[in-house]
């Protein structure tokens, strides 16, 4: 049986105020909807109404109005969307964020603990971090005492020599960076670095480009504008070996410690380019925007690096 108010036949409805004793009712009206007339036309003349019929009228009425609002409130049934909650959000969607947030345990222990883990990091990277910091905190950070050179890179070109320097496009071809990352992390935490389980010489090539790409004082020292540009200036080779071997016993120490653990040994790749592809031009497109020196100045360098050194009086 369905829920709806069952209607046989339209109902006739007569004015009684147009009815005469003598006479026959007036033109009846007939009524497709009379439920929504009879209220439509209750509410606009209630005087039309003051029978005893108006009882059972509201009845009906009041009746075929719950029918109604039972029966949509049982076909058209609100949906999560249907019923937005504040900010857009459903109830339902709410109801499975609390329960969410219920089932995650909220370990506070867990919490203050990993922050004093990063506080102690972070505290142990401020004294023993070599990466991003100038050369003089370097070498005050080192672990060996009374050395002018970074040990970082003394290692790193060690570990190359050793395993040889005529692997093709060194310098050129970029390692693993997963596992230059994990090297430079224990740099700067001043963990010993073991090179025996490293069998790839570009990862520990990378590494030495990054500490040098990284520092921020430049390889000339405080100087350096006024070095490259002089040495832009001159063309001739005699003339660049003198201006060399004057300026070089200027620069910080530190700065010129680097540079002499650095291009001997660019030198002597070099030297290996009939097999490793790398010869002293190549090598100066790989390390000028890291040293951040014109390419032909790199290239002089490493050719002539033996005539600089021989050449400074000082030394």
């Amino acid at each position: 049986m369905s829920n709806q108010l069952e209607i046989s036949s339209p109902q006739i409805i007569i004015n009684p105020n147009t009815q005469d004793t003598n006479c026959t009712p007036t033109t009846p009206l007939i009524i497709e909807d009379p439920i929504h007339y009879q209220k439509d036309c209750l509410e606009a003349q209630p005087e039309l109404f003051e029978d005893p019929q108006t009882l059972l009228l509201k009845q009906l009425l009041e009746q075929a109005e719950n029918l109604n609002f039972q029966s949509s409130t049982t076909k058209l049934k609100p949906t999560s969307r249907d019923t937005p909650n504040k900010g857009g959000i459903s109830q339902q969607a709410n109801k499975k964020k609390k329960q969410e947030k219920k089932k995650k345990p909220k370990n506070k222990n867990n919490s203050r603990g990993d922050r004093k883990k990063k506080k102690i990091v972070r505290k142990k990277l401020n004294e023993t971090q070599i990466f991003g910091v100038p050369l003089e905190k370097v070498l005050q950070r080192d672990s060996r005492t009374n050395y002018a050179a970074p040990k970082l890179i003394e290692e790193c070109i060690l570990f190359l020599e050793w395993k040889g320097i005529e692997s093709v496009g060194l310098y050129r071809i970029t390692g693993s960076i997963e596992k230059r990352e994990q090297l430079r992390r224990q740099y700067n935490l001043g963990i010993d670095v073991s090179f025996e389980n490293i069998s790839s010489l570009d990862t520990v090539a990378s590494l030495i480009k990054q500490f040098l790409r990284d520092l921020p004082d430049h390889v000339f020292g405080p100087k350096h504008s006024e070095i490259i540009e002089k040495l832009s200036q001159l063309n001739n080779n005699d003339e660049q070996l003198k201006y060399f071997s004057e300026i070089l016993p200027q620069i910080p120490l530190p700065n010129f410690s680097l540079l002499y653990l650095l291009m001997p040994h660019l030198k002597r790749v070099s030297e290996k380019s009939e097999i490793n592809k790398m010869t002293a031009w190549n090598l100066s497109i790989v390390f000028s925007p890291t040293l951040r020196i014109p390419g032909d100045i790199v290239a002089f360098m490493i050719k002539n690096w033996n005539q600089i050194i021989f050449g400074m009086k000082n030394f």
